[in-house]
């Protein structure tokens, strides 16, 4: 009878990795959240289970962010880019998924929040590129609470922050100022008259002389930069490991 049950529980563990292989992906990346997906995802299809539906997106994506399928009409959407607050969230009984490791080079920050420091410095179209490029974006200070974040983390990789200045996501139009994606800023760090508000000074960096205060400067200057990138999937090219 003992052995019985020891080939019983090893045939039962055989068919679930198994199953796990021929679906070319190992699950223990993901965790589940409570986010809908957002406009930037893509639907991919209907699948009957959430596992088809990840395992779809990794067939189909180099670098995921999110997976997520609808319990109600088994559509699935993979998301290759993050899941940013100011976009607009996708009506459904969604079940997401999110990866657990940051793209290479950056640092976990925080629950899903990841930074790179890039003590190159370069003017800001070049920087927002750069960030693009690895899959990640330059970094929206958007609340007090990311703010400390960003100082506390920049002070951990420069060795005088008394001359060191850091590009942060800005961009003004007219008298407003606005992130990268056009949403109008409700929350910013600069100083007291640092709008100088010229022709030209249309980007914003943060000082370390200052305190990590902004303060608006050309789009042509050169500055190091921080970029940031949400927890997302990596696999080997062979398709089957998952971390």
């Amino acid at each position: 009878m003992f052995k019985m049950i020891q080939t019983l529980k090893f045939l039962f563990s055989f068919t679930i990795i198994r199953q796990v292989l021929t679906t070319n992906v190992q699950y223990s990346w993901s965790e589940k959240v409570l986010e809908n997906p957002t406009t930037s995802c893509r639907r991919l299809a209907t699948f009957s289970r959430p596992t088809k539906c990840l395992a779809a997106c990794l067939n189909s994506y180099a670098v995921l962010h999110a997976v997520s399928w609808d319990k109600a009409s088994l559509s699935c959407v993979c998301c290759p880019s993050p899941l940013l607050d100011s976009e607009v969230a996708m009506p459904g009984n969604w079940q997401t998924y999110v990866g657990g490791t940051c793209l290479l080079g950056y640092e976990l920050v925080a629950p899903s929040t990841c930074f790179r420091y890039n003590s190159t410095s370069v003017n800001y179209p070049v920087a927002d590129a750069q960030c693009k490029t690895e899959g990640g974006a330059l970094i929206r200070i958007d609340s007090a609470e990311k703010n400390s974040l960003f100082t506390n983390f920049v002070e951990n990789h420069v060795n005088d922050t008394s001359v060191t200045e850091v590009w942060v996501q800005a961009t003004r139009k007219g008298l407003l100022w606005y992130f990268d994606d056009n949403t109008l800023m409700e929350f910013d760090n600069f100083g007291v008259g640092a709008k100088s508000n010229g022709k030209f000074e249309v980007r914003a960096r943060a000082r370390g002389a200052l305190l990590w205060k902004w303060q608006d400067d050309f789009n042509f200057s050169k500055f190091d930069f921080v970029c940031e990138s949400k927890t997302v999937l990596h696999w080997t090219t062979n398709g089957i490991d998952a971390v």
